[in-house]
């Protein structure tokens, strides 16, 4: 194999494997990230919600939804917006029939009839057991910031954070 050739192959490997390694960093940032934000299973987070009188933030999600792994990253995946969440909210992630508390697959879809849960993502914020508001899709990172404010239990964020968003959602006052 000529010299030229070799040299090539071997600039084009450390190249490839720079950036995979760059990927997994980024990619171990953001699940640092995610684990700052607490998860609670549907009980523990119902229960929390009512001890702390902070808003309880479900998010229905599906590993195979490549909107839901998009705000998982963009979003949740982020250390400030992590923990801007979980001052705020108590956060439940109902995921693929699992919530935390080993719901089955029956059991989340049982959650997802009640609450009405029609498509992934979809954040839903209770309080008492009232709709605070409804996200389905993801409209992008600053949208979903800006209907969290809206909806916070920081009376400050309301201004902050600006106007509810319109996108595609579905929201209830």
């Amino acid at each position: 194999m000529p010299f030229g050739l070799r040299v090539a192959i071997s600039i084009t490997l450390l190249l490839l494997a720079g950036r995979a390694g760059a990927r997994w960093a980024l990619h171990r940032a953001e699940l640092a990230a995610e684990a700052e934000l607490h998860w609670h299973g549907a009980a523990e987070g119902a229960r929390l919600s009512a001890e702390t009188g902070r808003p309880l933030l479900y998010d229905f999600s599906a590993s195979w939804c490549a909107p839901c792994r998009r705000m998982k990253r963009e979003l949740f995946g982020r250390r400030e917006h992590a923990a801007w969440i979980g001052e705020r909210f108590v956060c439940v992630r109902v995921e693929d029939g699992w919530d935390g508390d080993g719901l089955d697959d029956a059991a989340a879809a049982e959650l997802r009839r009640t609450l009405e849960v029609e498509g992934f993502p979809t954040l839903l914020l209770l309080q008492d057991g009232r709709e605070l508001g409804r996200l389905v899709g993801y409209p992008g990172r600053d949208e979903v910031l800006r209907f969290l404010g809206a909806r916070s239990s920081d009376p400050g964020d309301e201004t902050a954070a600006g106007p509810a968003p319109v996108g595609p959602h579905r929201s209830t006052p």
